[in-house]
């Protein structure tokens, strides 16, 4: 009679543990499978906000460069001294 008490009690925490475990892992929870998640949601975090500075870049750029298509079509004609330009015209 005592066995039957002190096995399903056995048993419970037996499954607990597992299903813990199981969850742990599929949510990248605790200090096993949590650590992982985080260094990779930190490079990633990393990498986008490259990526957003690298768009900044290209936008001031393409800008830059809308300016000068605006000036030459507007502004400059044969006679223009390009070499006394102020703003270098490459980028």
């Amino acid at each position: 009679m005592e066995r039957l008490k002190v096995d399903p009690e056995a048993e419970f925490t037996d499954a607990y543990k597992k299903s813990i475990e199981e969850l742990s892992a599929k949510d990248g929870l605790g200090k096993t499978y949590g650590q992982p998640r985080r260094f990779a949601q930190e490079r990633l975090r990393s990498e986008m906000t490259k990526c957003e500075d690298a768009q900044k870049g290209i936008d001031k750029l393409l800008e830059q460069l809308d300016m000068l298509n605006f000036q030459s079509f507007n502004d400059y004609n044969r006679e223009f001294v390009y070499t006394k330009e102020r703003q270098s015209l490459s980028i």
